[in-house]
């Protein structure tokens, strides 16, 4: 995560760039003032000022985040494999590196121009320091409670804005006049107020929270604000993913990962319904198998089913799939394929009070331990969901690492991919730059990366002239060995070549 990061970075160099000029142009403009207008008292402008040259700082993270949470990025590397810890500990560790560059700027203007009242350089640079940290955890809450990157970015400068008029409103007055010490601590539980009430400590006059006090809390806020974005992650995930039940960290079976083998045995025969609009299963034609040459199913669903409202989508789903096979769901467009992938991936949970409806694979219950079945996944969505900033060799690059691979196999497998999907020439390309197929050949090539046993492929050839959908048959064919494969598609001829069981 920290090399995808850094790859990001080192391709947008102005989203480094828009962090530090704004930053260290306000400090500049605090020189210029203090050289200008003279009977400004030493220390008087920083609680003013210092709090918006971390405006851009703040509003660009939580930006980035939300970036990936709505275009499914966040999600996706999740049915790959990734954990939250490690993907906030990723963020927490590179905002870190881009602190250090941030701070490197801003306290050479700062010993440079005698601002903060010509304070300790060490408790600046320590003060500051821990600010940033803690704003990152405080990006992680605020992102929680949006979907767009446009609507989170918009609503935490009009947080900032009101925090910084609500720091001015009540710091007019002396200090010294409130008589209450706990609303000073109350306050530094919110990082923003407690950068400007930071800045204000170096005034001569200050009688306040001292701080050392100051620097403690906004620690502690790192804590706090971790937990709170990890818990409403959990209980509020959005349009995406599972939520939890309030109560979740109460739960043994959260904490405890040894979930028991799933309960569902093979189905035999094959009954079951994807059908939209009605609540009684359509009986589908079924063809005898010899069930001894197939061995034990690796995925077994029984029972699916999920409704909205009324509207019943999924109606008591029940199918086996094997491995070294194409298990093939056919059906015209919203006839509830990519609303049976949705559940089998996590995105979705079935109706969890219907009978003893559920999944199994490789023995990993769905409702149970889908962090059990994100291990050995790898998921083409119907819709490409790519980094506009990694080419098409570091996307392999990445996943395969993300799943476990080590980096050496990891580039053996990518040059192996690159070259059965016939994408070299274009392996140094962004993804932004991809044509609308070879986006397609490149999900595909993710999904079966980094020794995916269980792959999910939505649609694949959608979007691909003939000529290429030919193509991409021949390669799923090849690759189906020693993996279980669950294929979607709404064409007939699709489903008859590919499909062992349809």
């Amino acid at each position: 995560l920290l090399w995808k990061r850094y790859l990001e970075s080192t391709k947008s160099k102005w989203d480094l760039a828009k962090v530090i000029v704004p930053a260290v142009l306000f400090f500049v403009l605090l020189i210029l003032l203090y050289s200008v207008f003279d009977f400004f008292a030493a220390g008087a402008l920083e609680p003013f000022l210092v709090p918006l040259a971390f405006w851009i700082f703040v509003q660009r993270i939580v930006v980035q985040i939300m970036y990936e949470k709505s275009s499914r990025l966040q999600e996706s590397m999740r049915m790959m494999g990734l954990s939250d810890v490690a993907y906030w500990t990723s963020y927490f560790i590179s905002e870190g590196v881009i602190v250090g560059f941030l701070l490197s700027f801003i306290l050479t203007i700062i010993s440079a121009g005698g601002l903060f009242n010509d304070g300790n350089f060490g408790a600046v640079l320590g003060y500051l320091f821990v600010f940033c940290l803690s704003a990152v955890p405080f990006c992680f809450f605020i992102c929680a409670f949006f979907d767009t990157p446009q609507t989170s970015g918009q609503a935490t400068l009009a947080l900032l804005f009101g925090l910084f008029v609500t720091h001015i409103v009540v710091f007019l007055v002396d200090l010294a006049s409130i008589p209450v010490m706990s609303a000073q601590i109350i306050c530094c539980f919110v990082p923003p107020i407690a950068l400007q009430l930071g800045a204000r400590s170096f005034l001569k006059s200050y009688d306040g929270l001292p701080l050392s006090a100051i620097c403690g809390i906004m620690v502690a806020d790192i804590f706090i604000y971790s937990f709170l974005a990890w818990y409403f992650s959990q209980v509020w995930p959005s349009k995406v993913g599972v939520p939890k039940p309030w109560y979740f960290p109460l739960q043994y079976s959260y904490w405890c990962k040894c979930a028991p083998k799933s309960q569902f045995q093979e189905i035999q025969p094959l009954p079951g319904s994807v059908e939209e609009g009605t609540a009684h299963a359509v009986p589908i034609p079924t063809e005898t198998v010899n069930e001894a040459l197939l061995g034990s199913p690796a995925v077994v669903a029984h029972n699916l089913r999920k409704s909205y409202n009324s509207h019943v989508v999924i109606n008591d789903l029940s199918f086996s799939m094997y491995e070294n096979q194409i298990f093939a769901l056919l059906g015209h467009n919203g006839a509830g394929k990519t609303t049976v992938i949705s559940m089998l991936t996590g995105l979705i949970n079935p109706d969890a009070t219907y009978g003893d409806n559920g999944a199994s694979v490789y023995g990993h219950d769905i409702l149970n331990d889908m962090e059990g079945v994100r291990q050995s996944m790898g998921v083409c969505p119907q819709h490409d969901v790519l980094f506009e900033n990694l080419s098409a060799r570091e996307h392999i690059l990445f996943f395969a690492q993300l799943k476990g691979a080590t980096y050496e196999s990891a580039e053996a497998e990518t040059n192996h991919l690159m070259s059965l999907f016939h994408l070299e020439n274009r392996q140094h390309n962004l993804g932004s730059e991809l044509s609308g197929g070879q986006r397609r050949k490149l999900s595909v090539a993710i999904a079966v990366c980094g020794g995916s046993k269980f792959v999910v492929l939505d649609e694949p050839t959608a979007g691909m002239d003939p000529l290429a959908r030919r193509e991409l048959w021949d390669l799923l064919a090849s690759l189906r060995k020693g993996r279980t494969m669950l294929l979607t598609t709404h064409y007939m001829d699709e489903a008859d070549i590919l499909g062992d069981r349809v």
